[in-house]
């Protein structure tokens, strides 16, 4: 089996088993929606951090118009999955 296969595996579960954990914390643990997305976000720092570390990351030259855009639309999307 290639390589890109297995890890394209291993992400959907995790984006699933992440998923999964959200709607049972937004649901069960932390009800208020607001609070929650506070400490989602609140908890993604720490391992930025680490990205930051193992991998050579760098400033992009160009582009930021489309990161901006990406992370609003996740930020938007994030919002509506917790108030859902």
């Amino acid at each position: 089996m290639p390589s890109y296969i297995l890890f394209s595996l291993l992400a959907a579960f995790s984006f699933a088993g992440a998923g999964l954990i959200n709607k049972f914390t937004s649901k069960h643990v932390i009800s208020n929606p607001w609070v929650f997305l506070f400490y989602y976000y609140l908890t993604l720092l720490p391992f930025l951090v680490i990205i930051f570390f193992l991998f050579k990351v760098g400033l992009p030259t160009s582009g930021w118009v489309y990161l901006f855009l990406y992370a609003l639309v996740f930020f938007i999307g994030n919002i509506f999955f917790a108030t859902a």
